[in-house]
């Protein structure tokens, strides 16, 4: 049985947790950012299950971090960063493969 082949990158994500950095479109990673406004790590927990290359089980427990962290706000900002995170590196990485690179 053949595998499913991988998502193409531009480059690795350098940033804090570079495990927990999923493959998604543009339009996703809106959905996620907005998801993480309203319910503090519902982004990063359904996230983890919408990455092109497969589930990611590093963003699945990044998301009960941040769910643990919410009590504090720490949490709630820190699901808001990464889900920026994720859409400014997915642009940049579809604006590669849009390239031909």
């Amino acid at each position: 049985m053949a595998e499913k082949p991988k998502a193409v990158i531009h480059e690795k994500w350098a940033g804090t947790c570079a495990d927990s950095m999923i493959i998604c479109s543009e339009g996703t990673a809106q959905i996620i950012l907005i998801l993480n406004v309203i319910g503090v790590n519902l982004g990063t927990l359904v996230a983890s299950c919408l990455d092109e290359n497969g589930c990611n089980c590093q963003t699945f427990m990044l998301s009960i971090l941040q769910g643990l962290l919410a009590g504090c706000l720490i949490g709630w900002i820190w699901a808001m960063k990464w889900a920026c995170e994720v859409r400014d590196w997915n642009k940049a990485r579809l604006a590669y493969v849009a390239g031909g690179g």
